[in-house]
C-alpha cells in the first residue's frame, strides 16, 4: 500500500478474498494497511482503502507508539492524502507516546506543502505547540536540516521561538548549527540578526560556537564571525 498503484491494491485485495484471508490485520508495531496507505504518493489510494473497509477503521486509532492515521500523513504524506484526512475529523491534540502532536510531525516532513495547509489553519496552534523534549515546529525544522520548512515558520511569526531552547537548552539555531546545515543558519542569523545572540549556553555549556568548531564547519564560523 505504500507503493503501489490503485489498481494493482484493487487486484490484490480481490485475490486475498478469494482465499477467505483477513482482509484488515495488524502488524506487530500495531499499523494496518489504511496507516501504510496515507504514505503512497497517490491520495486515491488511501481514499479507496477507507471506503472499503471503513466499519474497520477508527481514525483515532493508534498503532504500538501511540501514531494515529494523521500523524502518519503529517510526517509522510502529501497535501491531497492530509485534505482527506482533515475531512474525517480527527483529534489534532493527539500525542504520540513521546509527545509529538500531528504539527511537530508536519515540520519533519519534505513535502512543504503539508505544513503549509495546516499553518493556514491552524497557525497558532502551531507556532505555540510543545512536543518532545521541549521542541517547536521550528526546532524540528531547523533538525531537520528542512530550509523551505523553516522559511514558512520563520514567516509566520515563529520568530519569538528563534532563541528558545528545547529542554536540553538548544535553540532551533543551536540545532541547525550542530547538523550542519548551513543555510539554516545563514537565514536565521540573517534574518533575526539585530536579535542573535551567540553566546546562548545549552545545557552542556555549549553555543553556537562551540557546535561548529566541533563540527569544523568554517562556513558558519564565518557566519558568526561576521557578528562579533
Amino acid at each position: 500500500c505504500r507503493h503501489a498503484s490503485l489498481n494493482f491494491i484493487k487486484l490484490f485485495l480481490s485475490h486475498i478474498k478469494s482465499k477467505q484471508l483477513d482482509l484488515f490485520p495488524k502488524t506487530s508495531d500495531g499499523e494496518t494497511i489504511f496507516h501504510f496507505a496515507l504514505e503512497n504518493p497517490h491520495a486515491d489510494v488511501p481514499k479507496y482503502i477507507y471506503a472499503q473497509f471503513k466499519e474497520n477503521i477508527d481514525i483515532e486509532s493508534t498503532d504500538n507508539d501511540g501514531w494515529t492515521p494523521l500523524h502518519f500523513v503529517c510526517q509522510f504524506g502529501n497535501l491531497e492524502t492530509l485534505k482527506f484526512v482533515l475531512e474525517l475529523q480527527p483529534d489534532l491534540t493527539a500525542t504520540t507516546q513521546i509527545g509529538n502532536k500531528c504539527f511537530h510531525l508536519a515540520a519533519m516532513n519534505p513535502k512543504t506543502e503539508v505544513l503549509q495547509h495546516l499553518l493556514n489553519l491552524y497557525s497558532t496552534m502551531i507556532l505555540n505547540s510543545t512536543g518532545y523534549v521541549g521542541r517547536k515546529c521550528i526546532h524540528y525544522a531547523a533538525f531537520e536540516g528542512l530550509l523551505e520548512n523553516v522559511k514558512l515558520l520563520v514567516e509566520h511569526h515563529s520568530n519569538k521561538y528563534f532563541d528558545e531552547g528545547d529542554d536540553h537548552g538548544n535553540t532551533p539555531l543551536h540545532l541547525a548549527v550542530n547538523g550542519n546545515h548551513t543555510s539554516i543558519v545563514q537565514l536565521l542569523a540573517t534574518t533575526f540578526w539585530e536579535k542573535l545572540d551567540t553566546s546562548i549556553l545549552n545545557k552542556r555549556g555549549q553555543d553556537v560556537f562551540d557546535l561548529a568548531v566541533i563540527n569544523k564547519n568554517n562556513g558558519i564560523l564565518k557566519i558568526f564571525q561576521r557578528k562579533t
